[in-house]
């Protein structure tokens, strides 16, 4: 069995300068060597044949498939500006109901109102970074409907945290919801699910009032953990939505209380019968992740990788987050090995 996997050719250009924390700006974790350790990995191992290489050029219409056109120009010019401007997180926030027109505001002011958080830093090539990940979403998602049961997308940045029209969490263009959109378009009926340790507030913002894609997300419980605001169980969706949307909150997240809360998701998935599986996979769930905090060995993230097997449905790995580099490789080679049990 040949496993297609892709990678933004020019990911270890993209290197965010920091993040701010609250009190401090300090380093960030989403750096190269995160896609460098798993890149290494699928090279090393024997178990699978793994093709990988460079996806073709997203296009602007299979971007707006997922987000707004106001925010893909503003992506594109806030890269450019970073080029002469010493800027590159929001300072302000707008509480409650903005009135003014977005055109009459300055940059820092439409930081503010495209980005929730101070993480996602804007530099020079944050766009162009953004684009050729999401370039690996789609091009993993055309392998499924030619057939493919189980491609790869090694995304960087992640994507799970951008919603139609804003970014954050180290996100800006939601790279599961933009190969989701595109399987349905093609399937039909699919399933979004999400192992990160955060809450992809974004993922489910975009498929809030649907019935076509289900959005399924174990995590970290939002009273504690970032982005704090979403991801209670109480959101259900809205609309046509209404029932096709299941949050399974953490408050810690050991082997056994975690592979116990998979299973009842999984049961979730097989009622709503998709046709097609993707998977936001982050590692941050890992027991040494510096910003996550449940406690997932190697060995779990296979027996993950086993229980979401069982749907036997064509799946697409989206890399989303994982920080802790001694393992991402081994922890996401583990994922891949109890996906094809």
């Amino acid at each position: 069995m040949l496993i297609k996997g892709f990678f933004p050719g020019s990911y270890e250009e993209y290197y965010p300068w920091g993040e701010f924390d609250g009190l401090t700006v300090e380093a960030t974790p989403e750096t190269p060597p995160r896609l460098s350790a798993i890149l290494q990995v699928l090279e090393r191992q024997k178990t699978f044949s793994v093709k990988l290489s460079e996806p073709e050029p997203i296009r602007q219409d299979q971007l707006q498939s997922v987000h707004r056109p106001d925010y893909l120009n503003f992506l594109s010019k806030a890269s450019s500006k970073a080029k002469i401007l010493d800027i590159g997180m929001p300072s302000v926030f707008p509480i409650g109901s903005v009135h003014v027109s977005r055109d009459l505001l300055g940059f820092e002011g439409l930081l503010g109102t495209y980005f929730f958080d101070t993480s996602a830093t804007i530099m020079e090539n944050t766009y162009s970074a953004a684009m050729e990940s999401a370039a690996c979403a789609l091009a993993a998602a055309k392998c499924a409907v030619k057939g493919d049961n189980l491609s790869l997308a090694l995304c960087r940045p992640p994507g799970h945290h951008a919603g139609s029209s804003y970014g954050g969490g180290y996100c800006f263009l939601n790279n599961a919801a933009i190969a989701s959109v595109y399987l349905q378009s093609a399937f039909g009926k699919v399933a979004l699910v999400d192992i990160d340790f955060h809450h992809g507030n974004g993922s489910q913002d975009i498929f809030y009032e649907t019935d076509q894609v289900l959005y399924v997300s174990i995590h970290g419980h939002p009273e504690d953990y970032f982005p704090y605001f979403w991801g209670f169980s109480s959101e259900k969706g809205h609309g046509p939505g209404k029932g096709f949307n299941y949050n399974f909150p953490l408050r810690e997240g050991s082997s056994s209380t975690y592979l116990k809360t998979l299973e009842t998701a999984t049961e979730v998935v097989a009622d709503y019968k998709p046709h097609a599986l993707v998977l936001s996979a982050g590692f941050d769930t890992c027991h040494e992740d510096p910003i996550g905090d449940f406690r997932l060995h190697q060995k779990d993230f296979e027996s993950i990788g086993r229980v979401i097997s069982k749907l036997d449905r064509p799946t697409i790995i989206v890399l989303e987050g994982g920080y802790f580099i001694p393992e991402l490789g081994n922890n996401f080679l583990a994922l891949m090995t109890g996906l094809v049990a």
